[in-house]
Protein backbone atom coordinates (compact mmCIF):
# COMPACT_ATOMS: atom_id res chain seq x y z
CA UNK A 1 0.00 0.00 0.00
CA UNK A 2 1.44 3.61 -0.85
CA UNK A 3 0.49 6.61 1.22
CA UNK A 4 1.26 9.72 1.16
CA UNK A 5 3.51 10.88 3.42
CA UNK A 6 2.47 14.65 3.89
CA UNK A 7 0.74 15.32 6.96
CA UNK A 8 -2.79 15.00 7.53
CA UNK A 9 -5.17 17.40 8.70
CA UNK A 10 -6.87 17.10 12.30
CA UNK A 11 -10.24 15.35 11.23
CA UNK A 12 -13.33 17.65 11.94
CA UNK A 13 -15.07 17.73 15.33
CA UNK A 14 -18.04 15.72 14.16
CA UNK A 15 -18.77 13.20 11.42
CA UNK A 16 -18.25 14.57 7.55
CA UNK A 17 -20.75 12.63 4.81
CA UNK A 18 -19.03 10.42 1.81
CA UNK A 19 -21.17 9.08 -0.70
CA UNK A 20 -20.07 5.93 -2.30
CA UNK A 21 -21.31 5.43 -6.20
CA UNK A 22 -21.25 2.19 -7.62
CA UNK A 23 -23.12 0.83 -10.65
CA UNK A 24 -24.39 -2.63 -7.99
CA UNK A 25 -23.12 -4.22 -4.75
CA UNK A 26 -22.17 -7.80 -5.94
CA UNK A 27 -20.80 -9.93 -7.85
CA UNK A 28 -17.26 -9.27 -8.20
CA UNK A 29 -13.65 -8.20 -6.34
CA UNK A 30 -14.47 -4.09 -6.61
CA UNK A 31 -17.42 -4.37 -5.17
CA UNK A 32 -16.55 -6.66 -2.14
CA UNK A 33 -13.82 -4.08 -1.66
CA UNK A 34 -16.38 -1.00 -1.31
CA UNK A 35 -18.16 -3.10 1.13
CA UNK A 36 -14.99 -3.70 3.30
CA UNK A 37 -13.99 -0.12 3.13
CA UNK A 38 -17.67 0.92 4.06
CA UNK A 39 -18.64 -1.11 7.11
CA UNK A 40 -14.57 -0.24 8.57
CA UNK A 41 -15.16 3.50 8.16
CA UNK A 42 -14.55 5.16 11.45
CA UNK A 43 -17.58 6.70 12.07
CA UNK A 44 -16.15 9.52 14.56
CA UNK A 45 -14.81 10.82 10.92
CA UNK A 46 -16.90 9.84 7.93
CA UNK A 47 -20.65 8.75 7.80
CA UNK A 48 -21.22 6.80 4.38
CA UNK A 49 -24.51 5.96 1.96
CA UNK A 50 -24.47 4.04 -0.70
CA UNK A 51 -25.81 4.82 -4.03
CA UNK A 52 -25.77 2.17 -6.91
CA UNK A 53 -27.65 2.44 -10.22
CA UNK A 54 -29.16 -1.45 -9.48
CA UNK A 55 -30.67 -2.53 -6.24
CA UNK A 56 -30.19 -5.78 -4.60
CA UNK A 57 -26.46 -6.91 -5.30
CA UNK A 58 -25.56 -9.67 -3.66
CA UNK A 59 -23.34 -8.53 -0.61
CA UNK A 60 -26.17 -5.50 0.39
CA UNK A 61 -26.70 -8.43 3.16
CA UNK A 62 -23.52 -8.01 4.21
CA UNK A 63 -23.57 -3.83 4.76
CA UNK A 64 -23.64 -2.65 7.94
CA UNK A 65 -27.08 -1.38 9.05
CA UNK A 66 -25.95 2.44 9.43
CA UNK A 67 -25.12 2.73 5.46
CA UNK A 68 -28.03 4.52 3.78
CA UNK A 69 -28.46 2.80 0.55
CA UNK A 70 -30.75 4.07 -2.31
CA UNK A 71 -30.61 3.07 -6.07
CA UNK A 72 -30.77 5.93 -8.59
CA UNK A 73 -31.69 4.24 -12.22
CA UNK A 74 -34.27 2.14 -13.26
CA UNK A 75 -34.07 -1.39 -12.25
CA UNK A 76 -36.76 -2.23 -15.52
CA UNK A 77 -33.39 -0.81 -18.01
CA UNK A 78 -32.14 -4.60 -19.03
CA UNK A 79 -28.27 -3.06 -19.15
CA UNK A 80 -25.84 -2.16 -16.68
CA UNK A 81 -24.55 -0.01 -19.68
CA UNK A 82 -28.09 1.87 -19.39
CA UNK A 83 -28.88 1.66 -16.02
CA UNK A 84 -25.48 3.77 -15.61
CA UNK A 85 -25.87 6.01 -18.20
CA UNK A 86 -29.44 6.83 -17.03
CA UNK A 87 -28.13 7.38 -13.34
CA UNK A 88 -27.33 11.22 -14.08
CA UNK A 89 -30.29 12.48 -12.83
CA UNK A 90 -30.98 10.60 -9.89
CA UNK A 91 -27.31 10.66 -8.48
CA UNK A 92 -28.03 14.33 -8.93
CA UNK A 93 -30.43 14.48 -6.75
CA UNK A 94 -28.93 12.08 -3.64
CA UNK A 95 -26.49 14.61 -3.78
CA UNK A 96 -28.85 17.86 -3.35
CA UNK A 97 -30.25 15.84 -0.58
CA UNK A 98 -27.11 14.16 1.17
CA UNK A 99 -25.17 17.37 1.01
CA UNK A 100 -21.99 14.90 1.01
CA UNK A 101 -18.62 16.83 1.43
CA UNK A 102 -17.20 14.04 -0.89
CA UNK A 103 -18.17 11.52 -3.77
CA UNK A 104 -16.17 8.29 -3.62
CA UNK A 105 -17.23 6.58 -7.12
CA UNK A 106 -15.72 2.92 -7.32
CA UNK A 107 -15.06 1.65 -10.82
CA UNK A 108 -15.28 3.46 -14.45
CA UNK A 109 -18.63 3.86 -15.86
CA UNK A 110 -19.59 4.87 -12.18
CA UNK A 111 -16.87 7.19 -12.04
CA UNK A 112 -17.54 8.71 -15.27
CA UNK A 113 -21.22 9.35 -14.56
CA UNK A 114 -20.43 10.98 -10.96
CA UNK A 115 -17.53 13.45 -12.49
CA UNK A 116 -20.61 14.48 -15.61
CA UNK A 117 -22.69 14.76 -12.69
CA UNK A 118 -20.65 16.92 -10.71
CA UNK A 119 -19.68 19.46 -13.18
CA UNK A 120 -23.64 20.19 -13.25
CA UNK A 121 -23.61 21.40 -9.76
CA UNK A 122 -22.02 24.63 -8.66
CA UNK A 123 -21.04 24.33 -4.92
CA UNK A 124 -20.21 20.64 -5.48
CA UNK A 125 -18.58 18.73 -3.10
CA UNK A 126 -15.13 16.80 -3.85
CA UNK A 127 -14.54 13.64 -5.97
CA UNK A 128 -12.71 10.76 -5.11
CA UNK A 129 -12.42 8.20 -8.28
CA UNK A 130 -11.58 4.83 -7.47
CA UNK A 131 -10.34 2.64 -10.47
CA UNK A 132 -10.55 -0.97 -10.46
CA UNK A 133 -9.52 -2.57 -13.78
CA UNK A 134 -6.09 -1.46 -15.57
CA UNK A 135 -8.11 0.68 -18.34
CA UNK A 136 -5.99 0.79 -21.54
CA UNK A 137 -6.04 -3.25 -21.03
CA UNK A 138 -9.90 -3.56 -20.13
CA UNK A 139 -11.36 -0.75 -21.70
CA UNK A 140 -10.32 -1.59 -25.45
CA UNK A 141 -12.01 -5.49 -25.15
CA UNK A 142 -15.77 -3.81 -25.67
CA UNK A 143 -16.66 -0.53 -28.35
CA UNK A 144 -18.36 1.09 -25.09
CA UNK A 145 -15.35 0.58 -23.56
CA UNK A 146 -13.20 2.38 -26.54
CA UNK A 147 -15.11 4.65 -27.35
CA UNK A 148 -16.70 6.13 -24.01
CA UNK A 149 -14.81 4.96 -21.24
CA UNK A 150 -11.29 5.89 -22.58
CA UNK A 151 -12.07 8.63 -24.10
CA UNK A 152 -14.42 9.84 -20.81
CA UNK A 153 -10.83 9.09 -18.36
CA UNK A 154 -9.10 11.34 -20.54
CA UNK A 155 -11.54 14.05 -20.81
CA UNK A 156 -12.93 13.62 -17.04
CA UNK A 157 -10.80 12.21 -14.67
CA UNK A 158 -8.28 15.30 -14.35
CA UNK A 159 -11.11 17.06 -12.89
CA UNK A 160 -11.31 14.79 -10.02
CA UNK A 161 -9.57 16.02 -6.91
CA UNK A 162 -7.83 12.42 -6.17
CA UNK A 163 -7.57 8.86 -7.41
CA UNK A 164 -6.87 6.22 -5.99
CA UNK A 165 -5.58 3.45 -8.00
CA UNK A 166 -5.47 -0.67 -6.26
CA UNK A 167 -2.42 -1.43 -7.73
CA UNK A 168 1.35 0.58 -8.89
CA UNK A 169 0.55 -0.92 -12.23
CA UNK A 170 -3.23 0.52 -12.64
CA UNK A 171 -1.57 4.03 -11.46
CA UNK A 172 1.03 3.60 -14.06
CA UNK A 173 -1.96 2.65 -17.06
CA UNK A 174 -3.17 5.90 -16.00
CA UNK A 175 -0.22 8.12 -16.55
CA UNK A 176 0.40 6.67 -19.62
CA UNK A 177 -3.24 8.39 -21.03
CA UNK A 178 -2.74 11.44 -19.21
CA UNK A 179 0.66 12.86 -16.79
CA UNK A 180 -2.04 14.51 -14.57
CA UNK A 181 -3.20 11.50 -14.17
CA UNK A 182 -0.54 10.02 -12.36
CA UNK A 183 0.24 13.11 -10.39
CA UNK A 184 -3.15 12.50 -8.64
CA UNK A 185 -3.11 9.23 -8.34
CA UNK A 186 -2.50 7.50 -4.94
CA UNK A 187 -1.88 3.46 -4.72
CA UNK A 188 -4.04 1.69 -1.62
CA UNK A 189 -4.62 -1.92 -2.48
CA UNK A 190 -8.24 -3.52 -2.17
CA UNK A 191 -9.49 -4.08 1.08
CA UNK A 192 -9.65 -8.02 1.08
CA UNK A 193 -9.68 -9.44 5.03
CA UNK A 194 -12.98 -9.10 7.51
CA UNK A 195 -14.68 -10.54 10.19
CA UNK A 196 -16.68 -12.84 7.11
CA UNK A 197 -13.67 -13.69 6.36
CA UNK A 198 -12.20 -15.02 9.41
CA UNK A 199 -15.49 -16.05 11.15
CA UNK A 200 -15.71 -19.85 10.21
CA UNK A 201 -18.45 -22.51 11.58
CA UNK A 202 -19.21 -26.07 10.63
CA UNK A 203 -22.56 -24.39 8.63
CA UNK A 204 -20.23 -23.03 6.30
CA UNK A 205 -18.95 -26.29 4.66
CA UNK A 206 -22.68 -26.53 3.30
CA UNK A 207 -22.50 -27.12 -0.07
CA UNK A 208 -19.04 -27.92 0.06
CA UNK A 209 -18.11 -30.95 -2.68
CA UNK A 210 -17.10 -33.56 -0.52
CA UNK A 211 -14.01 -35.87 -1.75
CA UNK A 212 -10.87 -37.52 -0.48
CA UNK A 213 -8.54 -36.16 -3.24
CA UNK A 214 -6.48 -32.75 -3.41
CA UNK A 215 -8.34 -30.15 -4.64
CA UNK A 216 -6.88 -27.01 -6.57
CA UNK A 217 -9.37 -24.16 -6.59
CA UNK A 218 -10.42 -21.03 -8.87
CA UNK A 219 -12.43 -18.06 -8.72
CA UNK A 220 -13.70 -15.44 -10.92
CA UNK A 221 -16.17 -14.26 -13.36
CA UNK A 222 -16.06 -16.93 -16.40
CA UNK A 223 -14.45 -14.65 -18.78
CA UNK A 224 -12.05 -14.47 -21.59
CA UNK A 225 -9.33 -12.64 -19.17
CA UNK A 226 -9.57 -15.03 -16.46
CA UNK A 227 -8.47 -17.32 -18.69
CA UNK A 228 -9.60 -20.26 -17.28
CA UNK A 229 -9.15 -22.69 -20.17
CA UNK A 230 -5.26 -22.29 -19.77
CA UNK A 231 -5.90 -23.50 -16.39
CA UNK A 232 -8.09 -26.45 -17.55
CA UNK A 233 -5.23 -27.84 -20.21
CA UNK A 234 -2.49 -27.31 -17.07
CA UNK A 235 -5.34 -29.66 -15.18
CA UNK A 236 -4.98 -32.16 -17.98
CA UNK A 237 -1.48 -31.87 -18.05
CA UNK A 238 -1.39 -32.57 -14.33
CA UNK A 239 -4.13 -35.34 -14.40
CA UNK A 240 -1.22 -37.57 -15.94
CA UNK A 241 0.61 -37.50 -12.66
CA UNK A 242 -2.07 -36.74 -9.71
CA UNK A 243 -5.70 -37.51 -8.71
CA UNK A 244 -6.30 -34.03 -7.43
CA UNK A 245 -9.94 -32.53 -9.10
CA UNK A 246 -10.35 -28.97 -9.93
CA UNK A 247 -13.32 -26.73 -8.72
CA UNK A 248 -14.17 -23.34 -10.77
CA UNK A 249 -16.41 -21.09 -8.80
CA UNK A 250 -18.56 -18.41 -10.71
CA UNK A 251 -20.77 -17.55 -13.83
CA UNK A 252 -20.20 -16.38 -16.70
CA UNK A 253 -20.87 -15.99 -20.80
CA UNK A 254 -17.62 -18.88 -21.26
CA UNK A 255 -19.17 -21.65 -18.82
CA UNK A 256 -20.67 -23.51 -22.21
CA UNK A 257 -16.67 -23.56 -23.78
CA UNK A 258 -15.08 -24.07 -20.53
CA UNK A 259 -16.96 -27.67 -20.27
CA UNK A 260 -16.70 -28.80 -23.57
CA UNK A 261 -12.70 -28.24 -23.33
CA UNK A 262 -12.69 -29.83 -19.74
CA UNK A 263 -14.67 -32.72 -21.35
CA UNK A 264 -12.39 -32.99 -24.79
CA UNK A 265 -9.12 -33.09 -22.47
CA UNK A 266 -10.75 -35.86 -20.90
CA UNK A 267 -10.94 -34.47 -17.56
CA UNK A 268 -14.42 -33.42 -17.34
CA UNK A 269 -15.40 -36.04 -14.65
CA UNK A 270 -12.30 -34.08 -12.55
CA UNK A 271 -13.27 -30.65 -13.49
CA UNK A 272 -16.13 -28.79 -11.54
CA UNK A 273 -18.44 -25.54 -12.32
CA UNK A 274 -19.48 -24.54 -9.11
CA UNK A 275 -21.24 -21.16 -10.29
CA UNK A 276 -21.30 -18.71 -7.95
CA UNK A 277 -20.98 -18.78 -4.17
CA UNK A 278 -22.33 -16.70 -1.68
CA UNK A 279 -19.15 -17.80 0.72
CA UNK A 280 -16.13 -18.66 -1.42
CA UNK A 281 -13.82 -18.96 1.75
CA UNK A 282 -15.55 -22.28 2.73
CA UNK A 283 -14.39 -23.96 -0.58
CA UNK A 284 -11.06 -21.88 -0.30
CA UNK A 285 -10.10 -23.04 3.08
CA UNK A 286 -11.42 -26.59 1.79
CA UNK A 287 -9.35 -26.44 -1.37
CA UNK A 288 -4.76 -27.65 -0.92
CA UNK A 289 -3.91 -25.24 -3.93
CA UNK A 290 -5.69 -21.61 -5.23
CA UNK A 291 -4.76 -21.31 -8.83
CA UNK A 292 -5.36 -17.83 -10.97
CA UNK A 293 -4.79 -17.99 -14.43
CA UNK A 294 -5.25 -14.41 -15.44
CA UNK A 295 -4.16 -12.85 -18.83
CA UNK A 296 -4.48 -9.45 -16.25
CA UNK A 297 -5.75 -8.28 -12.93
CA UNK A 298 -6.46 -4.86 -11.75
CA UNK A 299 -5.08 -6.36 -8.26
CA UNK A 300 -6.27 -9.51 -7.85
CA UNK A 301 -8.40 -9.45 -4.63
CA UNK A 302 -9.15 -13.68 -4.20
CA UNK A 303 -5.38 -14.26 -3.90
CA UNK A 304 -5.39 -12.31 -0.96
CA UNK A 305 -8.54 -14.24 0.00
CA UNK A 306 -7.08 -17.47 -0.24
CA UNK A 307 -3.78 -16.13 1.59
CA UNK A 308 -6.09 -15.39 4.60
CA UNK A 309 -7.29 -18.60 4.27
CA UNK A 310 -5.06 -20.52 4.61
CA UNK A 311 -4.67 -21.49 1.09
CA UNK A 312 -1.08 -21.10 -0.85
CA UNK A 313 -1.55 -20.00 -4.33
CA UNK A 314 0.07 -20.39 -8.03
CA UNK A 315 -0.84 -17.08 -10.22
CA UNK A 316 -0.07 -16.21 -13.57
CA UNK A 317 2.63 -13.74 -12.94
CA UNK A 318 0.40 -11.25 -15.56
CA UNK A 319 -0.27 -7.51 -15.20
CA UNK A 320 -0.21 -6.27 -12.08
CA UNK A 321 -1.35 -7.21 -9.42
CA UNK A 322 -0.05 -11.05 -8.76
CA UNK A 323 3.40 -9.73 -8.20
CA UNK A 324 2.74 -6.97 -6.00
CA UNK A 325 0.99 -9.79 -3.66
CA UNK A 326 3.29 -13.09 -4.04
CA UNK A 327 6.47 -11.37 -4.68
CA UNK A 328 9.55 -13.51 -3.61
CA UNK A 329 7.46 -16.51 -3.20
CA UNK A 330 5.66 -14.92 -0.17
CA UNK A 331 2.47 -17.01 -0.45
CA UNK A 332 2.77 -18.63 -3.60
CA UNK A 333 4.36 -19.08 -6.78
CA UNK A 334 4.27 -17.25 -9.92
CA UNK A 335 3.92 -18.65 -13.63
CA UNK A 336 4.23 -17.10 -17.35
CA UNK A 337 0.67 -16.01 -18.42
CA UNK A 338 -0.30 -18.50 -21.24
CA UNK A 339 1.66 -21.45 -20.12
CA UNK A 340 -0.35 -24.78 -19.07
CA UNK A 341 3.17 -26.53 -18.80
CA UNK A 342 4.16 -24.20 -16.27
CA UNK A 343 1.06 -24.19 -14.49
CA UNK A 344 0.87 -27.56 -13.97
CA UNK A 345 4.31 -27.92 -12.80
CA UNK A 346 3.85 -25.28 -10.30
CA UNK A 347 0.63 -27.28 -8.85
CA UNK A 348 2.26 -30.34 -9.01
CA UNK A 349 5.09 -28.49 -6.79
CA UNK A 350 2.49 -27.52 -4.13
CA UNK A 351 0.71 -30.41 -4.25
CA UNK A 352 3.91 -32.78 -3.24
CA UNK A 353 5.91 -30.69 -1.71
CA UNK A 354 4.88 -30.94 1.88
CA UNK A 355 7.20 -28.46 3.45
CA UNK A 356 6.71 -25.84 0.67
CA UNK A 357 2.84 -25.60 0.89
CA UNK A 358 4.01 -25.16 4.69
CA UNK A 359 6.11 -22.47 4.30
CA UNK A 360 3.36 -21.05 1.44
CA UNK A 361 1.21 -21.24 3.99
CA UNK A 362 2.46 -19.78 7.37
CA UNK A 363 3.95 -16.44 4.64
CA UNK A 364 0.27 -16.35 3.40
CA UNK A 365 -1.17 -15.76 6.43
CA UNK A 366 1.12 -12.79 7.52
CA UNK A 367 1.08 -11.10 3.65
CA UNK A 368 -2.65 -11.34 3.81
CA UNK A 369 -2.42 -9.14 7.23
CA UNK A 370 -1.44 -6.11 4.90
CA UNK A 371 -4.77 -6.13 3.51
CA UNK A 372 -6.98 -6.03 6.37
CA UNK A 373 -10.06 -4.25 5.89
CA UNK A 374 -9.81 -1.90 9.04
CA UNK A 375 -6.22 -0.89 7.78
CA UNK A 376 -7.53 -0.07 3.77
CA UNK A 377 -10.28 1.43 5.51
CA UNK A 378 -8.49 4.23 7.70
CA UNK A 379 -6.24 4.56 5.17
CA UNK A 380 -9.05 5.68 2.93
CA UNK A 381 -10.36 7.97 5.39
CA UNK A 382 -6.42 9.78 5.43
CA UNK A 383 -7.05 10.32 2.08
CA UNK A 384 -10.60 11.91 2.46
CA UNK A 385 -9.38 13.80 5.04
CA UNK A 386 -6.63 15.28 2.63
CA UNK A 387 -8.97 15.81 0.01
CA UNK A 388 -11.26 17.73 2.40
CA UNK A 389 -8.91 19.81 3.83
Amino acid sequence: MMLRTDSRPEPPSSPRRVLFFTTTLGGGGAESHALRVMNHLDRSRWLPTLAVAKAGGSYEAFLREDVRRVAVSWDRVPSSTGRIALSLVGLRRVIDEEQPHLVCSVMDPPSLVAAATLTTIRRRPRHIVCVQVPPLMDAPRSRFGRYVVLPGIKRLYPRADRIIALSHGVRDELTQIDQRLGESTVVIHNACVDERLQEFSPRDEDGVPRTTRPVIIAAGRLQPEKAFEDLIDAFAILRRRSDAELWILGEGPARASLEERARASGVGGWVKLLGFQKNPHAFMRRATVFALSSLYEGFGNVIVESLACGTPVVATDCPYGPKEILGNEIGGLLVPVRDPAAMANALERVLTDGALRERLRSSGLRRSEAFRASAIAAAYAAEFDRVCG
